[in-house]
């Protein structure tokens, strides 16, 4: 499966989300992992340890081979499993997911790629049930989504009564809407105001300044 340039920076926000937390996340786990690029990303960025958890054979086997060849194999470690089947020895200080966007929708021809733009197999309100089941008391998760998801999304939120620390709107130009959101939030009951935030992918020259810097530790070149 193909890297988005969106996954690539939720990863990299998500990093820095990390590294300004007081308390740093000892244990993290990756729901829908796929081929492990979030998790490679937060394993180039934390000391943690970075459980990953995969449905699909395919993109679990191309995880495993990606986590062994890494700078930080010995921290990494993938799991074949639904997240609904998946049960861990402790609960984790951070988890993090960008899962399927499209929930309901019209599905393509390509197996793959369906599961993977689809909600599928686990619904938003499932994957929020989940991540509070694996969370500590004190943890905090990151979940990216679809613009189109907003309303849906915090309304799930609000049921399972989450607090939202951070909304990051993802927009591919300055001139249009935001196609994706990401959310930075916890479970504990502490009243905090939502702080919300933007950046924008793509400028006349390329990518925006913000971009760039947010990104220069994990591409290449940019």
């Amino acid at each position: 499966m193909k890297v988005c340039t969106d996954s690539c920076l939720f990863g990299a926000w998500a990093a820095r989300k990390i590294s300004e937390q007081e308390n740093r996340p000892e244990r993290i786990l990756d729901i829908g992992g796929g081929t492990g690029l979030l998790s490679l990303m937060l394993g180039q960025k934390t000391a943690a340890k970075i459980h990953a958890v995969e449905y699909d054979g395919n993109a679990f086997e191309q995880m495993q081979e990606n986590f062994t060849n890494s700078d930080w194999s010995d921290r990494l470690k993938g799991f074949h499993s639904d997240i609904k089947n998946f049960t861990a020895r402790e609960k984790y200080d951070l988890i993090i997911s960008n899962p399927p966007f499209y929930e309901n929708s019209l599905k393509g021809d390509d197996q793959a790629r369906t599961a993977a733009m689809h909600d599928s197999g686990l619904l938003l309100g499932e994957l929020v049930t989940e991540i509070q089941r694996n969370i500590t008391p004190e943890g905090t998760f990151l979940i990216l989504v679809a613009a189109l998801r907003e309303k849906d999304l915090e309304e799930i939120f609000k049921d399972h009564r989450a607090v939202i620390l951070e909304k990051l709107l993802i927009k591919n130009t300055k001139e249009k809407l935001p196609f994706r959101i990401a959310y930075y939030g916890s479970f504990s009951p502490a009243e905090k105001d939502t702080v919300m935030t933007s950046i924008t992918i793509y400028q006349q020259q390329g990518y925006t300044e913000a971009f760039r810097e947010l990104l220069k530790d994990y591409y290449l070149y940019l």
